[in-house]
């Protein structure tokens, strides 16, 4: 059945998992659109079934922030899925109908509903999004902030993946713009040290005019002055010349630099392959962008070239009338031997200034482009400040959402700017080698001074503000400023995040707690009701229960699970009996093991599989009688003292 020709569900739904080879040789499981429960005793692959869907579907955790779960997962796929392949049938709220196909070591294989491969990235949630938690992995986020935020983010995943993009874009052009500044202020200082003689020089040359005053005739003075002028007429044909040169060689090495790169792909010999006629258009168009390219360039080097050459007619003409003017000048100074010796200090001079005056306004221009560029990065920082202020108001939208939700029993605030971990590792970055024990200098910072505030104290060389605020002596502000003041890492801490920090609380008699200062199991209290809010995207969980007591399962999650798989498609691994029984489960999935492999001992609705249920969840028909004829009983009470 097409896509078009069913009627399109509200949500995300996965359809079905098979299994091909490894120790869920065989699997198929066809899951229903609401809650759908795995159980089966330890070591049936119940984890297993849950991260073959997470792997299919390319949603690992990160490598970077989470390595250890990463790598237990992959050891985990590697070990059950030998050389095994999954295939996942997915069906988006829109009604379109995927298929992905992937093996331990490959990339996801997405096809449409007619079976064509296309062209979409499954792990990103541009197409198909969906939530998936391992074991343990609640408590994980019931303990650490930045997990928490990425909760309350999936709220909001796609406005907010357009302001990360504008952030990132942002944080970027600070980064050019303070590498620029840096450039710049390097720029200034080499010429202010080369320009320091210029006054000295001017007042060398104003004297000589002095001086000479009316004693000295109107040719002679002429004189010097196109014999200066002389001089800077030939090094300019001198720099043009050499100019011309460096770009051709510059030109003609940016060539060769680009066809090597292109040469071993281009090389490589695709004939045996079934796909060698695109592989043979790729090349080609490959090899007549580089031709198109040299040609250009070649056309740019005979440019310069014709350019040099053309300085050819201009030089000779201008040496000879340099020739000719010199002649003349010689012969004035040959008039008076006093005046031959100043002739030849004012031309000096005159060249040093020459010189120096082309180096100021190098200078000049520097301290123009320091200025705009302040001005961009103040821009620039204003925008990623708003930025950074429409993300909190779009997570606070998202915490209001949740609490009118999940009022009275928990509770959820974000505060701006409230995590300054990584504040405090870009300054313990920063600050080492700087031969202070910086500590309490890195602590005080990050507590008391924003970071612009930090960041401009030290390039204004602010030493009160930095003695006040980090309780330093004068002698170690001044070591601070000098270990980063004009370096890269100051525009770095000016920039640096300050991430938003949600506080989870937790209803506990008349007052609200923090999930900081709760116990585990509190603390999944306060985390599960929060992924079962109603979305779009399927849930998986692998044992939801863990860290909770029986009571809380049975009167508050089930419930929740109840409410959610009218709207949304969950997937649970559990032990918990209450789940799929009380939940009513739509669909039981029956895992048993060979020791081998696994297989579906029984699959179907909670009275389908209830003789598997009392089997595994309840220890067996006669523990179940047990405990069933042992709470009949009435309930022993403890006499009051």
């Amino acid at each position: 059945m097409t896509a078009s020709a069913k009627t399109s569900p509200k949500h995300h739904k996965i359809r079905s998992l098979e299994v091909t080879g490894g120790f869920l040789q065989g699997i198929k499981m066809d899951f229903n659109d609401g809650l759908n429960c795995v159980i089966g005793g330890r070591g049936t692959g119940k984890t297993t079934v849950l991260e073959a869907l997470r792997y299919s579907l390319d949603r690992m955790p990160n490598e970077t922030v989470d390595r250890k779960r990463y790598e237990e997962l992959e050891k985990l796929l590697q070990a059950n899925l030998g050389t095994g392949s999954i295939k996942v049938e997915l069906e988006t709220a829109d009604g379109v109908l995927y298929s992905v196909a992937r093996a331990f070591g490959e990339t996801p294989l997405v096809t449409n509903a007619d079976g064509k491969p296309v062209d979409i990235r499954i792990g990103h949630d541009m197409h198909f999004g969906v939530d998936i938690y391992s074991q343990n992995q609640i408590e994980d986020i019931a303990n650490n902030d930045y997990f928490q935020l990425q909760l309350i983010d999936k709220f909001i995943q796609k406005p907010l993946d357009e302001l990360e993009r504008q952030i990132r874009d942002a944080t970027n052009l600070l980064e050019t713009n303070g590498q620029k500044i840096l450039d710049r202020k390097k720029v200034i200082g080499d010429q202010t040290e080369a320009t320091r003689e210029l006054p000295d020089i001017t007042e060398k040359i104003r004297n000589f005019e002095n001086a000479e005053g009316g004693g000295q005739s109107e040719e002679m003075r002429k004189g010097h002055e196109g014999k200066s002028l002389r001089d800077r007429e030939s090094k300019l044909v001198e720099f043009l010349r050499t100019s011309y040169q460096e770009s051709s060689r510059a030109l003609a090495a940016a060539a060769l630099d680009v066809k090597r790169r292109f040469a071993d792909a281009i090389g490589q010999d695709f004939s045996a392959s079934s796909n060698k006629d695109v592989l043979a258009k790729v090349k080609q168009d490959a090899q007549l962008a580089l031709e198109k390219m040299q040609s250009h360039i070649d056309a740019a080097i005979g440019a310069l070239r014709d350019a040099e050459a053309g300085l050819n007619p201009s030089q000779s003409a201008l040496a000879e009338l340099h020739a000719l003017q010199e002649q003349g000048y010689r012969a004035l100074l040959d008039k008076d031997e006093k005046e031959r010796a100043k002739g030849l200090e004012r031309t000096r001079l005159e060249q040093r200034y020459s010189d120096l005056k082309a180096k100021e306004k190098v200078l000049t221009d520097a301290k123009a482009d320091l200025e705009a560029l302040y001005k961009e990065r103040n821009s620039c920082r204003g925008q990623l400040s708003d930025l950074r202020d429409q993300r909190y108001r779009l997570r606070v939208e998202v915490a209001n959402r949740l609490n009118e939700r999940l009022k009275p029993m928990i509770r959820i605030q974000v505060n701006q700017f409230g995590n300054r971990d990584e504040y405090k590792n870009v300054l313990n970055q920063a600050m080492k080698g700087s031969g202070l024990r910086y500590a309490s200098i890195v602590e005080r910072a990050a507590e008391r001074l924003p970071p612009v505030e930090f960041a401009s104290a030290i390039q204004r060389e602010d030493h009160a503000t930095l003695v006040r605020e980090l309780d330093i002596d004068a002698d170690r502000a001044t070591r601070l400023i000098i270990q980063l003041k004009d370096k890269p890492e100051i525009f770095g801490i000016e920039t640096v995040e300050l991430r938003d920090r949600p506080v989870l609380e937790l209803k506990d008699g008349e007052d609200y707690k923090d999930s900081a200062s709760l116990s585990t199991g509190q603390k999944c209290t306060t985390i599960l009701p929060i992924l079962l809010v109603e979305s779009e995207r399927p849930l998986l969980i692998d044992q939801p229960e863990d860290n909770l007591d029986n009571a809380f399962v049975f009167e508050t999650v089930v419930k929740s699970i109840t409410g959610a798989s009218q709207n949304r498609q969950l997937i649970f691994v559990t032990h918990n009996p209450n789940i799929p029984v009380l939940g009513d489960a739509a669909r039981v999935f029956a895992l048993r093991s060979s020791g081998r492999a696994a297989t579906v001992a029984n699959a179907g609705t909670v009275d389908d599989v209830a003789q598997e249920i009392v089997t595994i969840l309840e220890g067996g028909y006669a523990a179940f009688e047990a405990r069933r004829e042992r709470y009949g009983r009435p309930v022993p009470r403890t006499k009051a003292k």
